[in-house]
C-alpha cells in the first residue's frame, strides 16, 4: 500500500498554480525509482511555491514540500515562529535578503549557495548523511533540524580575505622563458585555430630544455 501526499502550489496572490502528488512509503519517505521521486505535477509549479506554514518570524526556503512540511513541524514543536515556502524546481525566485535557505546536501548545494550569496540569504544544510530537511526530521526530530536552522550563516565570500600589498615587498618572478613562462605560476598561450600554437610551444619548450635562443 501507498500514501500519497498532496501540495497546493500557489502564486504570489494566494491563488493555486498548480498540484503536485508525491508517493511515500510507511515512514513518510519518499518514493524513488531511479534516484527521482514518484510524483505527479500538474499547472505551472515553476510559478508558485508551496506554503507549510505562515508565521511572524523569518522566511524560511528549501527545495521541495516534503521539506517544507518538516521544517515547519519543527518550527511547531519548538515555538519557532516562521514562514515556510518550497520551491519545486529552485529556491532562487523565493531568496531575499533575510531568508534563510535550508539547502539540499546534493549536486545542486553549489548554486544554491551562489544563488544565496547573490540574494544576501543565510543558508543552512543538513550534515552527511542526511540529504535534506525531511531526512534529518525523520532521523533527529525537531532538535535536529532546529540545530541545523540555529547554524544558518551567510555563504563565504568569493574571496575570503584580500590586502593591499605594497609592490616593493613583492617576490621577484622566477621567469624561465623570456617574460613567457613563471616558475610556480600556470601561463597560458591563446590564439585561434590553426595559427601555430603548439608549433611554438613545442619551439619554446626546446629553448628552454637546451637553453639555446632558438626563436630569437
Amino acid at each position: 500500500d501507498y500514501h500519497y501526499a498532496v501540495f497546493s502550489i500557489t502564486n504570489d496572490a494566494g491563488d493555486i498554480v498548480a498540484v503536485q502528488r508525491v508517493t511515500l512509503d510507511e515512514t513518510g519517505a519518499p518514493i524513488t525509482t531511479d534516484g527521482r521521486k514518484r510524483k505527479v505535477t500538474t499547472g505551472p509549479a515553476g510559478d508558485g511555491a508551496f506554503v507549510a506554514l505562515m508565521g511572524d518570524g523569518p522566511l524560511i526556503v528549501c527545495e521541495g514540500p516534503e521539506d517544507a512540511l518538516s521544517i515547519a513541524a519543527a518550527c511547531a514543536a519548538s515555538d519557532f515562529k516562521a514562514t515556510v515556502k518550497a520551491a519545486l524546481t529552485t529556491p532562487r525566485r523565493l531568496m531575499r535578503e533575510d531568508a534563510i535557505v535550508f539547502a539540499d546536501r546534493d549536486a545542486s548545494i553549489d548554486s544554491v549557495m551562489e544563488a544565496a550569496r547573490e540574494a544576501g540569504a543565510r543558508v543552512c544544510a543538513p550534515q552527511a548523511p542526511h540529504k535534506d530537511a525531511n531526512d534529518l526530521w525523520r532521523a533527529e526530530g525537531a532538535a535536529g533540524v532546529m540545530t541545523a536552522l540555529q547554524g544558518a550563516c551567510e555563504p563565504a565570500p568569493l574571496f575570503p580575505s584580500w590586502s593591499i600589498v605594497d609592490p616593493a615587498q613583492l617576490e621577484p618572478r622566477r621567469f624561465i622563458y623570456g617574460r613567457h613562462y613563471i616558475r610556480k605560476f600556470a601561463s597560458l598561450t591563446v590564439a585561434p585555430g590553426g595559427l601555430g600554437k603548439s608549433t611554438l610551444v613545442l619551439a619554446e619548450l626546446i629553448a628552454i630544455a637546451t637553453g639555446r635562443p632558438i626563436l630569437g
